[in-house]
């Protein structure tokens, strides 16, 4: 979901006074992929993620809404919530906790997973098990995130985020409007990137047949 996307979801939701936490954090595919590469999750995180919930989608959806409606969270949110606190702090799951380990304690209490984590697991090295299946890796949305998995940096970000990228600017989107979708998602305390690096990793990505 783009920012404008999201704004526009806010403005809907006004009416109500809250909006549903699967509207603008939900757990996409690619954000799957991101949290199974992680070497641990902490609590709060695996909470989140077990309810299909991104942690960083929802900080990025705070920080846009500014805190103006409450956020609906699934009725099964404070049980799962009150069972991983109660796992760590028994020891079961050490924090942080291996996302493999996650996973099979949730199976182990019967607990209903999100469909990206059904067959999803993380070895030692933090690398991502393959949670599309052979068809899907065969679009471009399945190559770009096998290739998501393996880049670092500028073009894992461009990657990972494409759809949203090219709803928002269209397919032929440039340089301008890439460092423009990410300016405002950008972590005041990292390094901000040049024009010129969009433009160079954006022609490396689009030689590789990965993007338009």
């Amino acid at each position: 979901m783009s920012e404008q996307d999201l704004l526009h979801a806010i403005a809907k939701a006004k009416a109500e006074g809250m909006m549903s936490v699967y509207n603008g954090a939900e757990l996409t595919d690619n954000g799957a992929r991101f949290w199974l590469a992680m070497d641990g999750w902490d609590a709060d995180q695996s909470a989140m993620l077990l309810n299909a919930i991104d942690p960083m989608r929802l900080a990025r959806w705070v920080q846009i809404s500014g805190g103006q409606l409450e956020l609906s969270y699934p009725e099964k949110f404070e049980f799962v919530q009150a069972l991983i606190v109660r796992a760590f702090e028994a020891g079961a799951l050490r924090s942080p906790a291996k996302p493999s380990d996650v996973i099979a304690w949730a199976k182990s209490k019967g607990l209903r997973l999100p469909r990206q984590f059904l067959d999803g697991r993380s070895d030692n090295t933090g690398q991502a098990a393959q949670v599309v299946d052979d068809d899907a890796a065969d679009t471009p949305q399945g190559r770009r995130a096998a290739a998501a998995m393996r880049a670092r940096g500028v073009k894992r970000d461009i990657l990972e985020n494409w759809e949203d990228i090219a709803r928002q600017y269209g397919p032929d989107a440039d340089a301008a409007q890439v460092a423009r979708f990410f300016s405002s998602r950008r972590d005041p305390s990292q390094p901000k990137r040049t024009r010129k690096t969009y433009h160079n990793r954006l022609g490396e990505l689009r030689t590789a047949g990965l993007i338009p």
